[in-house]
């Protein structure tokens, strides 16, 4: 059986970052797997991990050429029903999220908002 194992997003700050999610969705710290460059966090199905600029050498990729933001991917955490659309969405909020796309009904029948983390990666909060 296939299915996504983890999701790292790079950071200057990944103590920060990674703070800002475990604060908004209450994520458990995978504690083993910390490093200088590295902090994980179980969300429940996969995993989210938070990679510093130093892991780009350590896994041979390609640095950036330059720290203009551009959105290549947009992250969708799975909220239990539109309350908790609703709840999750200020919360971000009140930890430095932008919001984008205030809480809407989608064409496909999801309930979900925008927002944008505070190092500007994009994720909704949505519902079935």
């Amino acid at each position: 059986m296939n299915f996504l194992s983890y999701l790292n997003i790079f950071s200057k700050d990944i103590e920060r970052l990674s703070k800002f999610y475990c604060d908004v969705f209450g994520f458990k710290e995978i504690e083993e797997s910390r490093s200088n460059y590295f902090i994980g966090f179980d969300t429940g199905v996969s995993k989210l991990g938070f990679s510093s600029f130093d892991a780009y050498d350590l896994l041979d990729i390609p640095k950036p050429v330059n720290e203009v933001k551009e959105t290549h991917h947009v992250i969708t955490f799975e909220a239990n029903n539109i309350q908790e659309v609703d709840e999750l969405t200020e919360k971000s909020i009140a930890n430095g999220a932008t919001l984008l796309k205030s809480p809407f009904n989608t064409y496909y029948g999801w309930y979900q908002s925008v927002l944008q983390d505070i190092d500007g990666n994009v994720y909704r909060i949505s519902t079935m």
